[in-house]
């Protein structure tokens, strides 16, 4: 470390949040889940901005030595794997004790500004299908129901909003847990809160598409017909909506020979086991595994008919598709819960946030099982959030009690 890298004045503190998230993105992954660096990269956030930033990083402490900037920091050995350099530990240790202090002192600062009325800061994360499918309509009218809050919303692969709520660049996550009860994770200083929410994976497929069991039957062939009369649903189709997760037709992954038929699965966060086990399996066969980045890219590439997906029940009442309940179905359970940082917690506003969240599935969990989302417009919507903030228990509520039971800090 050379005088001039100290004198230098371009280090930011969010350079320091990327340099320690990406460094602890790739000290945690598991020895046969590394990626390249690029992959590493593309896992935390955007590339570019990432990179611009670790060249600070490496312009600050590294001035002297050759190689381009990211090479500095990391490298990728002979099979394309990422290294994390000697120097780069050392540079981790420091600004980990930095970030820390400066987090601290901000923390101090807001503190001290409280009585100014700054509106408290709620920055949310969630996959896209959580945001645009609940989030988004449970939120309608969250500027009148949760005046005073300023909330931030970021929509992304769970795969890279984890670690980003790890570096502190979030507040939360809303997404998929595979338990619904509190979980602390393995490689990540985050835990895992159920709301409650549970959902199941179903096996998506064109209707027009052949889907072949290893007995060689095609069970894709009149689907929504068979099931419509089987139901006294009259017409086929005539009362989709109405259709429950559990009158769809069973389905056993085990059962279908994907030689044949393409298999889509989503790039997430703690995607089921089984799913993971599945893929193992199957491409040792010689089947054809496609990695979609999102759920809607994977209902999109179904009706292209380039293949059947894995993906959550959210989908069951849409156009052009049909949809196989996976069996066994403890197997493929998913909860919808909140993602927080176990060493500072949550927020009082952020708790305010989640558990507004939590009540909206206890209100109207009967909706959401058919597929429905009540949100601005709806008159009972509106009447339950203008009751619940008028509610004795919500505005008697302590709010730093409350987000310590809640969402415990780790031990």
């Amino acid at each position: 470390m050379t005088r001039e890298s100290l004198e230098s004045p371009h280090l930011r503190l969010q350079d320091v949040r990327t340099f320690v998230a990406v460094y602890d993105c790739a000290k945690d992954t598991l020895p046969d889940q590394r990626r390249s660096t690029h992959e590493l990269l593309e896992m935390v956030g955007n590339p570019k901005t990432i990179q611009s930033r670790l060249k600070r990083v490496a312009d600050f402490f590294l001035p002297t030595q050759p190689g381009i900037d990211l090479e500095r920091l990391y490298q990728d050995d002979e099979n394309g794997v990422l290294q994390i350099k000697e120097d780069t530990e050392k540079i981790a240790k420091l600004l980990m004790i930095y970030k820390s202090f400066a987090d601290g002192l901000l923390d101090q600062f807001r503190g001290e500004i409280r009585p100014l009325k700054v509106p408290p800061l709620v920055r949310l994360g969630c996959p896209e299908i959580i945001g645009y499918r609940l989030l988004a309509p449970a939120l309608g009218d969250w500027t009148m129901a949760l005046g005073g809050v300023d909330l931030h919303l970021t929509i992304d692969n769970s795969k890279r909003l984890i670690p980003r709520l790890h570096a502190g660049h979030l507040d939360m996550v809303i997404s998929y847990g595979d338990v619904d009860q509190l979980q602390f994770d393995k490689h990540y200083q985050v835990s895992f809160a159920s709301l409650g929410y549970q959902s199941q994976m179903c096996l998506y497929c064109h209707p027009g598409e052949s889907l072949s069991v290893l007995g060689g039957t095609n069970i894709n062939a009149g689907y929504w017909e068979q099931l419509s009369n089987e139901e006294g649903m009259g017409p086929a189709g005539a009362n989709l909506n109405a259709m429950p997760f559990d009158k769809l037709k069973p389905v056993n992954l085990n059962d279908i020979n994907f030689r044949n038929t393409p298999l889509i699965v989503v790039d997430s966060w703690h995607r089921p086991k089984r799913i993971d086990d599945f893929i193992s399996q199957w491409r040792d066969k010689g089947a054809k595994i496609r990695i979609a980045e999102s759920y809607d890219e994977a209902m999109a590439l179904v009706k292209m008919r380039l293949g059947v997906a894995v993906a959550t029940e959210m989908f069951p009442r849409r156009e052009h598709v049909t949809v196989f309940r996976i069996v066994p179905e403890e197997s493929y359970q998913r909860w919808i819960g909140v993602y927080y940082q176990n060493r500072f917690g949550v927020s009082n506003a952020a708790c305010q946030v989640a558990e507004f969240l939590r009540r909206y599935r206890e209100k109207f969990f009967h909706q959401l099982y058919f597929g429905k989302t009540p949100g601005y417009g709806d008159q009972e919507y509106k009447e339950w959030w203008m009751t619940l903030i008028k509610d004795a228990e919500w505005q008697d509520c302590n709010w730093e009690s409350y987000s310590r039971l809640r969402f415990p800090l780790a031990k």
